[in-house]
Parts: C-alpha cells; sequence; structure tokens
C-alpha cells in the first residue's frame, strides 16, 4: 500500500503535487488545529509521530493515509467597497460580482470583478446586490482563472463576505 501525506492547512482548496512516489496533497480547512484534530479522530484517524513531526494516520480510499496539521499564514490583501452586484452563479454555489468603489454611488458597479465565496444561509442570483457591512472591506482569500465568451482568460480575487 502506498503512502499519501496530506497536509492540512486553515483555508478551503485542494492542491496535488506528484513527489517521488509519494503524493503531497495540500488541503485547507477553516478551523483551529484542535477543531482540525478532533475532526480527524472523529473520522478514525490517530494522531502519532512521524519524522519528529505530530500528525495523524489512518486509512482514505483504501490508501494508509499520513496528514500533518499545520497553520497557513492568511493574506492581509483586501478590496475596499460598499456593495457588490452578482453578475453570474457558478456551479459550486460561488458568484462573480462587480464592486464598487470606495465613495460611490451603490447603484455603480465599475470595480473589479470578484468571485464570492459560498456562504451558508445566502444564495446568490442574478442582480443581487450586498452590502459589506459598516467596514466595507473584502478580505482576499486566492485568485481565479476563468475564460470568457470572447475566449480571453481573466484573473479575479476570490473575496470572503464578512459577517455583519
Amino acid at each position: 500500500m502506498k503512502k499519501v501525506l496530506i497536509f492540512v492547512m486553515l483555508l478551503c482548496c485542494i492542491s496535488i503535487q506528484a513527489q517521488e512516489d509519494k503524493t503531497v496533497v495540500e488541503v485547507h480547512m477553516k478551523g483551529s488545529k484542535r477543531e482540525i484534530t478532533k475532526k480527524l479522530e472523529n473520522a478514525g484517524f490517530i494522531e502519532t509521530k512521524r519524522n519528529g513531526q505530530k500528525c495523524m494516520v489512518g486509512i482514505l480510499a483504501g490508501d494508509t493515509v499520513t496528514i500533518y496539521v499545520t497553520k497557513k499564514t492568511v493574506s492581509s490583501q483586501v478590496i475596499e467597497t460598499s456593495a457588490v452586484k452578482v453578475l453570474q452563479v457558478l456551479w459550486d454555489g460561488s458568484a462573480l460580482a462587480y464592486a464598487n468603489k470606495p465613495g460611490e454611488n451603490n447603484n455603480w458597479f465599475n470595480g473589479p470583478v470578484v468571485k464570492l465565496l459560498p456562504k451558508p444561509g445566502l444564495m446568490y442570483y442574478d442582480d443581487l446586490i450586498i452590502n459589506t457591512g459598516h467596514n466595507g472591506v473584502l478580505n482576499i482569500v486566492d485568485t481565479y482563472t476563468y475564460e470568457t465568451k470572447n475566449n480571453s482568460e481573466k484573473t479575479v480575487p476570490v473575496v470572503e463576505i464578512p459577517d455583519k
């Protein structure tokens, strides 16, 4: 049985990279190290030490999996805007939206295009306007690349809508 190393981080995204005979998977999850470790224990993983590092070992899809829980530095980049207007809802529940520029009338959305992460309790639909709260800041957590109707490639920031 080949071994798989998984690094568990504290955001939401997955990237896979092959290294010799091992596969390294980086998984970003929300929560503290303690919360993530508890979830892994509930899934049948046990805590141990490998190469001098604490890790969780268990079975996933028939393979022995070693998971190292680490913390990723969160970007401090932000977009200042008082509201966003949904332009298109994507298949995964996220949405592309126009932001308005700070200090502009809320009806003008000629700022940058952003991708809004899915948010529990909030369903996106075309032309939905979402106020960004009292501080008017969206935290950038990643980037998203897509192809336009004109076959040009665009990369936009992925942002989280703050809780009010």
